[in-house]
């Protein structure tokens, strides 16, 4: 699904075909209709059988993403709401049954996210969503392939999630393992139960040295060393970043530096100057070969105990062998690390100021698939304003959306069949639907025509390993008072080429 903006991105345009389209039974909400708009053809949810459960995990209560994941789940519920207001889901072309959502928290950790998974699985729930970062959602996601339950990823882009691919499947070559693996000629063989409404973790390495290499600031830093998580995410995110950074133009990855999880500051500092020799194989630090620029893939209470790291060691007269781009290189943060950053210290907080920038997925909020997101959202609730817009929302939203919709194509609860209509409601071709439409894309599937989903989140083309190809990304930059700001929007790379 291809969008536009005036600029880098495209917008289709949507040709509304004259459907005998469908007015809800159920009243609309004080804000008015969420779905959209077609007022021909009636139907009404089916308020007699039981409703389909479906699950959403997220960090409610407890760890360092709670905020935002609470943002989620606000997505999931109006998505739920728009489908109980308008027709329902499985049944025939005048109403289906309602959807029930049952949310759990995972407290982003891994053991409870997949303690809960199983039971949403007791519980029955059709399909879920989930649930957090990469060790929760790896964890989640287990029980769900297992029970041949399908998982929809909203946040999580570790590649250890993704399934084997066709080719891979075919290759003798390949052991094909019955959990996640990111490994050379591995695959999980996943039954393509898990769908991610996310580019994979490679594609997010990918299209940080896509933009670095294009920007003319960033562009002239030939030298860079890489700080990367030991997980599911950092290390694809960092190997991508590293395959894609030197190219050309004479650039190198001098440092590829591996930390723990919840590395502290003091961690930081010690492999900034020295590295980890000791470790297996031996880590270098941070600043061998002397880097222009430090591309740094952590969560946020992690990059912030960076800044802290690099800060005091800035300031520390005593280390005299201090390389000479110490106190001018520059930073890139890759992954969701946009955030307040007004607690740092004074010290701390000037180099984020100056020399920080970072890339996380974005939406286009002057495109058309995003104003109908809006839209769709103010109706749910007129009491938002635009300080309430956050990628979580849409983000939820449109994987629910996909995973009903297929669903729907499929007019079954059975996984595999709603599966393997996933791409048949995702990808083109067919009529754009978007945001607030699942009573009109609902029509069109019950009228025998082919849909193609335009996401609130940017596009929605799924591969054959269940995760999309390509999505609309920011560069943010930092606010004197401690937010952050888009400072460019761009499309990225394909995280399957």
């Amino acid at each position: 699904m291809r969008q536009v903006c005036a600029w880098l991105f495209s917008v289709p345009a949507a040709l509304f075909l004259s459907l005998a389209a469908c007015t809800s039974d159920d009243p609309a909400p004080a804000g008015g209709d969420p779905a959209g708009g077609d007022p021909g053809i009636t139907c009404s949810a089916n308020t007699t059988d039981p409703a389909l459960k479906v699950g959403g995990i997220f960090t409610l209560t407890t760890g360092p993403s709670a905020n935002v994941e609470k943002l989620g789940a606000i997505g999931f519920e109006m998505f739920i709401d728009e489908v109980n207001r308008n027709c329902g889901t499985v049944g025939t072309e005048t109403g289906g049954l309602k959807l029930e959502g049952v949310e759990k928290d995972g407290k982003d950790d891994g053991p409870t996210a997949g303690t809960v998974a199983g039971e949403l699985i007791t519980e029955g729930v059709v399909m879920m969503i989930g649930a957090s970062g990469s060790l929760p959602t790896t964890e989640a996601a287990k029980p769900a392939v297992a029970a041949g339950k399908l998982f929809g990823l909203w946040k999580s882009a570790s590649d250890l999630l993704q399934g084997c691919t066709q080719a891979q499947l075919d290759d003798a070559g390949v052991t094909k393992t019955t959990t996640p693996v990111f490994a050379a000629n591995q695959c999980w063989d996943n039954g393509h139960y898990v769908m991610g409404n996310q580019l994979t973790s490679t594609g997010f390495g990918k299209t940080a040295a896509k933009w670095v290499k294009a920007d003319p600031v960033y562009s002239l830093l030939l030298n860079a060393a890489e700080v990367f998580r030991n997980d599911g995410f950092g290390k694809p995110t960092e190997a991508a970043f590293a395959a894609a950074f030197p190219t050309e133009g004479g650039r190198t990855v001098s440092a590829r530096v591996v930390y723990p999880p919840n590395a502290t500051k003091d961690q930081f500092k010690t492999l900034i100057k020295d590295g980890n020799p000791t470790a297996t194989p031996a880590v270098p630090a941070v600043v061998v070969g002397n880097p222009q620029l430090i591309v740094v893939t952590t969560r946020v209470g992690e990059f912030k105990a960076f800044l802290e790291a690099w800060a005091e060691l800035s300031a520390d007269a005593t280390w005299t062998t201090k390389p000479s781009n110490f106190d001018t290189c520059r930073f890139i943060g890759v992954g969701t690390l946009s955030d307040n950053y007004s607690s740092l210290s004074a010290n701390a907080f000037a180099i984020w100021r100056d020399r920080v920038v970072g890339t996380e997925p974005y939406y286009n909020p002057t495109g058309v698939a995003y104003e109908k997101f809006w839209t769709a959202y103010q109706n749910y609730d007129p009491s938002v304003t635009e300080a309430d817009a956050y990628w979580e929302k849409p983000a939820t939203y449109d994987t629910m959306m996909v995973l009903t919709l297929a669903m729907v194509k499929a007019n079954s609860t059975d996984s595999s069949v709603i599966r393997d209509a996933i791409q048949d409601v995702a990808n083109p071709p067919g009529t754009v639907v978007y945001p607030g439409e699942f009573k009109k894309a609902r029509a069109l599937l019950f009228a025998g025509e082919d849909i193609d989903y335009e996401g609130g989140t940017g596009h929605v083309d799924i591969t054959d390993t269940g995760f999309i190809r390509s999505k609309d990304f920011r560069v943010w930059a930092p606010n004197a008072d401690g937010t952050v700001s888009t400072k460019d929007v761009f499309e990225s790379a394909y995280s399957d080429q």
